[in-house]
């Protein structure tokens, strides 16, 4: 079985953050993740599960495709398997 790969379009991520006056630190606790954790993912130092990205979409009121893959510079795969 092939892992689900999902690429994260950082850069619309932060556009809805920021249009949504939303703040990392409130998405980090309703992701259960530390603020770091986030931090690392808008960085791409790290990448959420794809469970994770799923929830983040949900919180963001967008479909998953909305922050996915869009063959941007500022894109990061997420694998699961």
């Amino acid at each position: 079985m092939q892992a689900e790969v999902i690429t994260l379009n950082i850069k619309k991520v932060e556009e809805l953050i920021t249009s949504q006056g939303l703040k990392q630190c409130w998405l980090a606790g309703q992701l259960g993740v530390k603020e770091p954790c986030f931090s690392w993912w808008m960085t791409g130092r790290s990448k959420p599960t794809v469970a994770q990205l799923h929830n983040l979409a949900a919180l963001l009121g967008v479909a998953v495709s909305e922050i996915g893959d869009n063959g941007q510079e500022e894109n990061i795969e997420v694998r699961e398997g």
